[in-house]
């Protein structure tokens, strides 16, 4: 498998794997199970035991989508720049500053221009997204692993 596509698993783990996680899948693997596999076994099975994983890989073996790659989530948002950029950042230190620093303030202002969607592994070369305006390109190309970000 390449190295592409396991990555594109990858995003089935928590993104800091815990040690355990990383032994499950090494167990997995050392029992000749491929890896893009033997992470949806442990993603079906919410990453509990070796055993779970393998029971559940042994029920599935006959499913035809076994072998289908996970579906890549993508997200588009809006994320202002210039005066508007301005404008947040001192709201958002003022915010600060009269709240006291919350979860809100991890991740700076944004518009979420709609809900996750999925885009089936084959198809992300084939994946486009027009936009309008002076200050983006005519499309944006889907690449796996890739954080779309619309600037105003």
């Amino acid at each position: 498998m390449a190295v592409a596509e396991t990555q594109l698993y990858a995003k089935v783990s928590n993104k800091r794997r815990s040690k355990s996680t990383s032994a499950l899948l090494d167990s997995l693997l050392a029992k000749g199970f491929p890896a893009h596999i033997a992470q949806k076994a442990l993603a079906a099975t919410g990453q509990k035991t070796i055993e779970d994983a393998a029971k559940w890989l042994h029920s599935h073996c006959n499913d035809p989508s076994l072998e289908d790659p996970i579906p890549q989530e993508y997200a588009l948002y809006l994320c202002p720049t210039g005066c508007l950029h301005n404008h947040l950042q001192e709201f958002w230190k003022e915010s600060k500053r009269q709240c006291g620093k919350n979860r809100a303030h991890e991740v700076f202002p944004h518009i979420t221009l709609c809900e996750f969607f999925t885009v089936r592994h084959k198809r992300l070369g084939k994946g486009q997204i027009s936009t309008t305006g002076e200050s983006g390109p005519p499309t944006v190309v889907l690449h796996q692993n890739f954080s779309l970000v619309i600037k105003l």
